[in-house]
């Protein structure tokens, strides 16, 4: 495997990238959207190329990132990858483009923590997209639980400074989150693809609670709580995300079971087996679905 560090200019960084590709002669080429300029690069290139299509914002104009006119100038010989069918939905509604659902692997070696039973209630990703005015709404509202809000991608406005709230730095270890963690709230406030982390804490047998958008039900189905949220409409996003008066009812819905859960030990051990079965279900799919497209590589 070989390796370019560019940086600089943008026509610098796209110029090494046009010559380490023709210099490598690749049989396929794996794109993450929306990097729409790679594509332009290695049009002429007479190989597959895959557009992995992980997330709302590459895939929904109303973000500002992508536009209409880019999913409909793909060339026939891009093979569109969603990872969910959420996803996979949308691009069609854009472009008339299907895609293939490939869901996000989760390996047990990673990601099963050899320790269990944490006692906190926890977000990944803190920030103000991923539902952070919910999550720290509750942390005042509940100040006998501990709860451990993780940095991620995407803006970073600093945290609340409760005593029984503690702020964690990135790690790419996800067992030292997980094994501390009892509870994990999924409150995001855009349309997520499909959060690995969930199906991360299931792995765990740790219940998960999360806002009903994007692709969340299809990632959780029916073995956690989801939340119905107010809807943004036309409003800014920076605002909706940010004005906890707009989340009111939501944080009362959360409110109600994180209290069930961590009180009621019963209610918490059905859950906790209900995500663990959810997982080798999630498992079995992600098996099939990458034989397949294993399968369609291979015969390229």
């Amino acid at each position: 495997m070989e390796t370019v560090i560019a940086s600089g200019k943008v026509q610098d960084v796209e110029n090494v990238f046009r010559g380490m590709v023709y210099r490598m002669a690749p049989d396929i080429v794996f794109i993450r959207c929306p990097d729409f300029v790679s594509l332009r690069i290695i049009k002429d290139l007479r190989i597959p190329k895959y557009f992995f299509v992980h997330d709302a914002f590459s895939v929904d104009p109303k973000y500002g990132f992508v536009s209409k006119k880019d999913f409909c100038s793909l060339g026939k010989d891009v093979r569109p990858i969603a990872v969910s069918a959420f996803l996979m939905n949308k691009l069609k509604a854009i472009s008339k483009r299907k895609a293939r659902l490939l869901y996000p692997f989760v390996d047990k070696k990673k990601f099963l923590a050899k320790r269990t039973g944490g006692d906190r209630i926890t977000i990944m990703n803190n920030n103000p997209y991923k539902g952070k005015i919910i999550f720290e709404s509750l942390a005042g509202l509940f100040p006998a639980y501990r709860f451990l809000a993780c940095k991620g991608w995407g803006k970073d406005s600093g945290g609340a400074n409760f005593k029984n709230l503690e702020h964690m730095d990135m790690t790419n270890d996800a067992r030292r989150i997980l094994s501390r963690t009892k509870i994990l709230l999924c409150p995001s406030l855009i349309d997520d693809g499909y959060p690995r982390t969930i199906v991360e804490a299931f792995l765990n047998g740790i219940p998960v609670v999360a806002n009903k958008v994007g692709g969340i039900p299809e990632s959780i189905g029916d073995a956690g709580h989801l939340i119905n949220v107010r809807p943004q409409r036309k409003m800014p996003l920076d605002r909706y995300c940010s004005d906890a008066r707009l989340h009111r009812v939501a944080v009362v819905q959360y409110a109600k079971i994180i209290d069930k859960l961590m009180e009621d030990d019963s209610y918490y051990r059905l859950w906790s087996k209900t995500a663990e079965k959810a997982y080798f279900r999630i498992e079995g799919e992600y098996q099939l679905q990458y034989k397949g497209f294993l399968k369609e590589i291979s015969s390229i």
